[in-house]
């Protein structure tokens, strides 16, 4: 996001939920300067560039229900406002520069190996990098994905060639993070 369209996201922000909960008498912490929490607040508006008016709207009633401090009015930690975000409405993966500078770091020998799709919606899932047994399951998952689709392009049903379409659109997307021309896609 950038440009003209993440400084319209930073204005959802502030309208939805900076100036909302200002309005209400929401505070900052003890201990934290006003620079700090103008820091914390750019970093807010723009990691949160990416949510609608809606949501902003309910992101701010979960940090005023959950505000801090002993009068219940005070801004929780930034992490905490992140983490209700995500799991309100994940960032788009083109948003993420977790996915995006993992899969450009490692995403060739995955691709080589048969279970790039896999190492991007792990990434998505869990937001980190994969550990020994993460890298397990990627694998274990990409097998067992090369399986499904050999299937369901045999079985040709409605549900099956939906899931297939689904893993494609995938496929297509980590191949766009990871700057490839030419897409690898299971058949249809």
């Amino acid at each position: 996001m950038e440009g003209e369209e993440l400084r319209q996201g930073k204005d959802r922000v502030q309208v939805h939920l900076l100036d909302r909960l200002d309005a209400i008498g929401m505070q900052r912490g003890k201990g934290m300067t006003v620079a700090k929490a103008e820091a914390m607040f750019e970093r807010l508006q723009c990691f949160l560039a990416y949510m609608p008016s809606d949501v902003l709207d309910a992101l701010a009633e979960v940090v005023e229900r959950n505000a801090a401090g002993i009068l219940r009015n005070t801004w929780p930690a930034e992490v905490t406002v992140t983490n209700w975000a995500r799991n309100l409405m994940p960032a788009p993966p083109s948003e993420s520069r977790l996915v995006r500078s993992y899969v450009q770091s490692v995403g060739e020998g995955a691709l080589a190996e048969g279970h790039l799709t896999e190492l991007y919606l792990y990434l998505k899932k869990f937001g980190r990098p994969p550990n020994d047994d993460g890298w397990r399951l990627i694998r274990e998952r990409a097998r067992d994905n090369a399986g499904r689709a050999a299937r369901a392009k045999e079985l040709g049903g409605e549900f099956e060639l939906n899931w297939l379409a689904g893993y494609n659109r995938n496929a297509a997307r980590v191949l766009e993070l990871l700057h490839t021309r030419e897409p690898k896609v299971m058949a249809e």
